[in-house]
């Protein structure tokens, strides 16, 4: 070998993948006859099994093996964050379209400069707060992360042999090669090998999700019990694993990215780095909304371009055409029958110059060309959502933060919408569903059965009722001296054997509220094993008797009593079939309810009884000693059970009503685990169901195979990453080429798994590639997919689920860096709370997109409109950034804030293709949009008719401007040099001097702008600046400021509309829930309310305000809003999707084969009616 050992890490990963697909002791085969056993192994390692490795060769060993440094992330600063969140698409797109409207809007050739440059600062200032708001959040959750982790990642102290001492080294500084001693509650830190061992016991849950305890020996010792009793324990043990039981020592073979743990965490990140490549549900519908807001912005534009330019020209041509005829009339005046008229001549050339100039018609065409499409972006400004990604950011912002009240720590904020689209939740069992503490529920004796919890604890002398006080005696005799409790002097508990029973009867002596502390005198202890399946004590009571106080399997504890004790506690009865037959049932009854039963048993043996077992006791074999095997006295049968948390029922049937299916997954016994499913609700005993074990499930579906090479996974040797795949094909290939080689994983039988999840319930025994398996088959049928889990084993599944679920409080860490979402509290409520947010989430973007894209199309129709007729748009720069300011920051604080309810719960989720407007929406958006159009082009056109001013003077002067320089033509700079002009107004000449028609005109009370008898050919361009002179001190119109003043409060209004975006007729449910929606409208008015009273020249409206009639007026049609509102609720817009064109119409990014798919699911999931006559069933694999 070139790295200096005859071993490397391929080999060594060899090893423990044959013991991975091991039947009987293939990897004790493997190690004997290819490494001639353990020594041969550590020869080939350069370790000595008695003096360890050697200091010489630690660097070596680093090289050739890698170190055991756990990985931990470092902690972000604050402006990684800040780049993070400005990485995303759209606010880039903002960006650009922010610097567009500035850059115009600073320009000399804008009517305002400066002034429209503020539209741009508006979306520059909503990008801000969307990128600080979302750097934030993600800041603080990340933080919060790293203290949870922080809490949970110790390194500990081991003892490993070095150059023949044993020393303490950090668990980070094992090396392969060392040999380390692992002891009872330990954590092992490194794959290995088993050199010696005293009772060696491992709890690999967490790895593999085996729930019995492995029993762990020498490759010699595994031998020896394979030729004796045919067990074949495994002297393999794995990193993150747990040390339960006994102690021994173990030679390092794998450490850090090579150890089971390594592996997984690697797989963990290959799985990041492919979803992190792949957008969220929420990143697709936001993208899809925004490329179909952007093509209507865009084909606005283009259709406002086209119209724009064709009336340019065409009044450039009118122009043309009628100067030429002017000019031949005028030649026909001054010419007569052929005779030169030289004073003709010099009128020809001095005055009607500009006539025959064609180009002077032309010359301004160009800047005219520019201002069209300066009004063109305006639109396609105008048309973008700039406020939809504040609103999302808001939303999970504050969802991120109200989730942590309900005990869901979210890492990825993304995951908090995308819960609420789950339709599929791959649960574990112990410690989700159950609280992973046993306690005993009924006890039971000749007949006499005993609910624990109808006991009242807190006064004992209620036991009389259910106990006589003899048998309670000998019940808490031989309770209080057969537990395996290590208790401090306050009587609390220290340290645990492995068997969880004897915390259930510690708990269970405490609510009895005994002295735990009074036991008798220990003369010895037989421990529990799980080939005993036993535990005795053997002890010297007060009165100087011998008591034997046994507890463990009915089978064998009642199979060793002769008798039972009376109910009474005075005396015993003889054992009789009938009463054996009658234990039996109850043991039956207790297991169908899945509850452990355990026989507790007395017997009273002599001193001399005792020393005989105790000189005999080093010669017989331990599983089975003579003293146990028969005499004893049954005082009863505990039922003892992990119970399901408060509320699991309550809450899986709340994930059933939201049309949620819910999987167990779990490592326990088949019938178990189908009884647990019952007792939790997600097996309905009227309903069909499917439960399986992991090896059937993974047999029938064929395993997983690679999309690329359509190989197993375990022999695919495609490259994983980009990375690999450019080193492997090249790296001047194409990104699409590489990326169509790189190794993508599917279910084999994709029919089979169809047929199979349709019905699924429970997968028992279960491993980690089963729940794997499950959330990939799951994920290609475009499901949405939550997965719980605490164990190392559980972080691939957690990676690939759509939403990730880890325990914060059993968790490894392992599986919370896989998770998205951490559970601090450990609670499959907490995973129902996650449910309504996400689908809060949800509703609020949408709340607000209809809001938005209403005033949206809204202001686009106006612009257009005014445009094409025209007119200057009704609304101003600093009016509109205004309505853009309640449109992104203050509409997205107010409809991104509302908590959610619990009727959420009782509907389907959306699914991952579902567009994000639906019908409903298209409707209020369409017609409300319309109707505010409608009525401010109404009011702009007509409502200087009917709207009185306040200061009538005031008006004439201001009519005097506006009929002064509105009978002017376009051009005003062209016929600044003429006194006489023939001047076409609708197609007819007309004699026009402008002179004349100022001084005629302009009334005296307005002659402070200019004496009217020195009116200069040279002053009429000056006529438009005194009129801007005008409106700028003393405001505009109260006609413009009522319609500026409407198109606000309609919006307002609308924005209350916004908040029910179902046909329910109630816009005020629940509002009074939400007082940030309250506070922020209510500012929204105030505000609104000063800028129309005192900031009128500010914000170009009526410097005097507005009186009490013009505010009704004003709110009165804005109130229209909510009759639209109304009506609407009974019009059924859905018919129109009866035909194509409405359905490109209302959804339009989604095809007709979709939308015929979504139907077709959405057929599938509706439950059939309850039918008292239906008897569910499990049904049998072989019926697929």
């Amino acid at each position: 070998m070139n790295n200096g050992f005859n071993i490397d890490k391929a080999e060594i990963d060899n090893i423990f993948r044959i013991y991975q697909q091991r039947k009987t002791n293939e990897e004790i085969d493997y190690i004997n006859t290819a490494h001639k056993g353990l020594q041969g192994l550590a020869k080939k390692l350069k370790t000595d099994l008695d003096s360890g490795i050697s200091n010489n060769t630690l660097e070596l060993r680093r090289q050739a093996f890698d170190d055991n440094l756990r990985y931990r992330e470092p902690m972000p600063s604050f402006w990684f964050f800040v780049k993070d969140a400005f990485g995303d698409e759209i606010l880039q797109i903002l960006c650009v379209c922010a610097i567009i409207e500035i850059s115009i809007g600073l320009s000399p050739f804008t009517e305002n400069p400066g002034y429209d440059a503020f539209d741009g600062i508006g979306i520059v200032f909503a990008i801000a707060v969307i990128v600080i708001t979302t750097a934030v959040t993600n800041y603080n959750k990340e933080k919060k992360f790293k203290q949870l982790s922080d809490e949970n990642f110790k390194k500990f102290q081991v003892v490993a042999t070095r150059e023949g001492r044993n020393i303490n080294i950090s668990d980070e500084e094992l090396l392969v090669g060392d040999k380390c001693k692992v002891d009872m509650g330990m954590i092992i830190p490194a794959d290995g090998i088993v050199i010696t061992s005293s009772n060696l016991k491992i709890d690999e849950a967490s790895l593999t999700g085996e729930s019995n305890l492995m029993r762990k020996e020498s490759i010699d010792n595994c031998l020896k019990m394979e030729n004796n009793s045919g067990k074949l324990p495994s002297p393999m043990v794995f990193s993150g694993t747990t040390v339960k039981e006994g102690e021994g020592w173990i030679l390092v073979l794998a450490t850090g990215p090579n150890s089971a743990s390594g592996k997984i965490r690697e797989h963990v990140m290959q799985n990041k780095e492919d979803e992190e490549s792949n957008k969220t549900p929420l990143e697709l519908k936001l993208e899809d909304i925004a490329e179909d807001i952007g093509k209507f912005g865009l084909w606005s534009a283009i259709i406002t371009l086209i119209a724009l330019l064709v009336k340019l020209f065409y009044s450039k041509y009118k122009q043309m055409y009628y100067k030429n005829e002017m000019l031949e009339d005028f030649i026909q005046k001054h010419f007569h029958n052929g005779t030169y008229d030289k004073t003709a001549s010099e009128k020809i050339n001095n005055q009607t110059y500009y006539l025959i100039d064609n180009y002077s018609i032309w010359s301004g065409i160009y800047k005219d060309i520019f201002q069209s499409l300066i009004l063109c972006i305006t639109i396609i400004v105008v048309a973008i959502p700039e406020g939809l990604p504040l609103a999302v950011t808001l939303s999970l912002s504050f969802s991120v933060k109200k989730m942590m009240d309900d005990n869901n720590l979210v890492r990825h904020m993304p995951a908090c919408e995308t819960m609420g689209g789950a339709n599929y939740i791959c649960t574990d069992k112990t410690g989700t569903l159950t609280r992973n503490k046993m306690h005993v529920v009924t006890l039971y004796n000749n007949g006499n059965k005993v609910n624990v919890n109808d006991i009242d604890h807190e006064h004992k002398e209620n036991y009389s009722s259910k106990f006589a006080d003899k048998y309670y005696q000998n019940l808490k005799d031989a309770l209080i001296n057969n537990i395996d409790v290590e208790l401090d002097g306050n009587g609390d508990i220290i340290m645990a054997s492995s068997s969880k029973t004897d915390f259930a009867f510690y708990d269970l002596l405490r609510g009895f509220n005994e002295n735990i502390m009074k036991r008798y005198q220990q003369l010895d202890r037989l421990k529990f094993h799980s080939d005993r399946k036993r535990m005795s004590t053997i002890v010297k009571r007060d009165d100087g008797k011998y008591f034997i106080y046994m507890k463990g399997a009915p089978e064998v504890v009642i199979g060793a009593c002769t008798h039972y004790l009376k109910p009474n506690g005075e005396g015993v009865y003889e054992m009789r079939q009938e009463d054996l037959r009658r234990l039996d049932d109850v043991t039956k009854e207790f297991s169908s309810l899945t509850l452990r039963n355990l026989a507790i048993a007395m017997k009273e043996i002599s001193a001399s009884e005792f020393n005989s077992f105790s000189n005999s006791k080093m010669s017989t074999n331990h599983l089975n000693y003579e003293i146990e095997k028969s005499g004893f006295t049954l005082i009863g049968i505990a039922a003892i059970n992990d119970a399901l948390r408060p509320g699991v029922p309550t809450s899986v049937a709340l994930c059933h009503s939201a049309f949620v299916k819910v999987i167990m997954i779990t490592g326990d016994d088949i019938r178990i685990a189908e009884a647990i499913a019952k007792n939790a609700g997600i097996i309905n005993p009227s309903e069909n169901y499917l439960s399986i074990t992991g090896k059937q499930f993974i047999e029938r579906i064929g395993g997983i195979v690679c999309k690329t090479c359509t190989m197993d996974t375990d022999k695919c040797t495609c490259p994983k990453t980009m990375g690999q795949a450019r080193i492997k094909f090249g790296e001047d290939l194409s990104e699409e080429f590489l990326a169509s080689k790189i190794k993508k994983e599917r279910v084999h039988d994709m029919e089979s798994f169809k047929q199979i999840v349709k019905n699924l319930r429970v997968i028992a025994r279960a491993r980690a590639i089963d729940k794997y398996a499950l959330v990939l088959g799951l994920r290609e049928l475009d499901n949405v997919v939550a997965v719980t889990g605490d164990g190392t084993n559980d972080a691939s599944a957690l990676s690939k689920a759509d939403v990730g679920f880890a325990m914060g409080k059993t968790g490894t860490d392992v599986a919370r860096d896989a998770a998205d979402i951490i559970i601090l509290d450990d609670n499959f409520n907490s995973i129902v709370h996650a449910i309504k947010w996400g689908r809060n989430i949800f509703d609020n973007i949408r709340k607000f997109l209809q809001f938005q894209l209403s005033v949206n199309f809204s202001a686009v129709l106006l612009v257009f409109v005014s445009s094409c007729i025209g007119s200057e748009s009704p609304i101003t720069a600093i009016q509109m950034l205004w309505i853009n300011l309640i449109m992104d920051s203050l509409g997205s604080l107010a409809l991104s804030t509302e908590d959610p309810s619990d009727e959420l719960l009782y509907r389907r989720p959306h699914s991952k293709r579902e567009y994000i407007i639906n019908y409903t929406m298209w409707k209020m958006i369409i017609f409300q949009s319309l109707v505010q159009f409608t009525l401010v082009l109404y009011l702009y056109l007509y409502g200087q008719t009917f709207i009185e001013e306040d200061n009538p003077e005031r008006l004439a002067m201001i009519r005097q401007l506006e009929n002064c320089f509105g009978d002017f033509p376009a051009e005003v700079s062209e016929f600044k040099h003429h006194k006489v002009y023939y001047y076409i107004m609708d197609g007819k000449k007309s004699s026009w001097d402008p002179m004349k028609h100022i001084r005629r005109n302009l009334d005296p009370k307005v002659c402070f702008f200019f004496d009217r008898e020195q009116f200069e050919e040279n002053q009429i361009n000056n006529l438009y600046e005194a009129y801007k002179w005008y409106t700028s001190t003393y405001g505009n119109t109260v006609h413009m400021t009522m319609i500026f003043n409407t198109f606000v409060f309609y919006s307002l209004f609308n924005q209350i509309n916004s908040r029910i975006i179902n046909n329910n007729l109630n816009i005020f449910h629940r509002i009074l829930d939400n007082w940030m929606f309250i506070a922020v409208t209510s500012v929204e008015m105030f505000i609104q309310f000063m800028i129309v009273q005192y900031g009128g020249l500010v914000f170009k409206c009526n410097k005097e305000g507005l009186t009490f009639s013009q505010w009704e007026w004003c709110l009165g049609l804005a109130a229209i809003t909510f009759v639209v509102n109304f009506v609407l609720k009974f019009i059924k817009l859905e018919a129109l999707c009866r035909f194509d064109w409405g359905k490109v119409f209302c959804c339009p990014s989604r095809n007709n084969e979709e939308d015929q798919l979504l139907e077709e699911e959405d057929g599938e999931q509706q439950d059939p009616e309850p039918q008292d006559t239906q008897k569910g069933r499990n049904i049998e694999l072989s019926e697929y």
